[in-house]
């Protein structure tokens, strides 16, 4: 079972090495931002996770789509995409009950349809499509709640951080966090994308689930500060 877990994960690697590198090596991920994950992505969603399925030893995660931001409508609320990593510096996971933004690209494995985990995924899913999170696993942002009002939650650290804002975008801080997390409301995230896109009009709405994290509104910096 294990090497059959392992033979299918590097099916997933070499496809996607050619797939969605484009000549750039996936052992070299670098920052990326907020435009660029908009760019590469063929789809970018805010969903809530609902299931985590097992395929043959692959993790699936079965999220409902709350809004989309590009790509197509589907006739279902329904998506699916690799929840573990696919390669070493690979960050792809999901959490049952979590709500996140999702940047995704089409499964590129070359795993043949006669295999176990095609069956097998096939009669999980349907005809839906599998995706992977973009950027190896990067293209995955919590949302959480504060107060009455969603954010997306960054990484701010000038050195260590993995998707960069838009420097006149206002964030707040995380509690804690030394200014390191930091939060960007989804509504202004959600424009940015859309108008990059060029997908739809008007003004995004999201209607926030009660999963959302809780955070006291009083604990935050009651000053908004633009990305650094």
């Amino acid at each position: 079972m294990e090497l059959k877990v392992k033979h299918i994960l590097v099916s997933f690697l070499m496809a996607a090495t050619f797939f969605l590198g484009g000549g750039r090596n996936l052992a070299d991920v670098v920052p990326t931002s907020l435009e660029k994950l908009t760019r590469v992505c063929r789809r970018a969603v805010v969903s809530k996770v609902v299931k985590l399925l097992d395929i043959e030893g692959v993790k699936i995660a079965e999220a409902e789509v709350l809004m989309t931001l590009k790509g197509a409508r589907t006739m279902t609320d329904r998506i699916y995409f690799v929840a573990q990593p696919i390669s070493v510096e690979d960050t792809s996971h999901a959490v049952v009950g979590e709500t996140v933004l999702l940047f995704l690209e089409p499964e590129p494995a070359n795993v043949e349809e006669s295999s176990p985990f095609r069956i097998k995924l096939r009669k999980a899913i349907g005809n839906n499509q599998l995706w992977v999170i973009t950027w190896s696993g990067r293209g995955r942002l919590p949302v959480s709640r504060i107060g009455q009002t969603d954010y997306v939650e960054v990484l701010a650290d000038a050195e260590l951080a993995e998707v960069r804002l838009p420097r006149d975008m206002n964030t707040i801080p995380l509690p804690g966090s030394n200014g390191r997390v930091r939060f960007a409301r989804l509504n202004d995230v959600a424009r940015f994308i859309k108008r990059k896109a060029q997908v739809g009009s008007g003004k995004p709405t999201f209607q926030a689930a009660r999963h959302h994290q809780q955070l006291n509104e009083s604990e935050l910096n009651s000053s908004t500060q633009p990305w650094p």
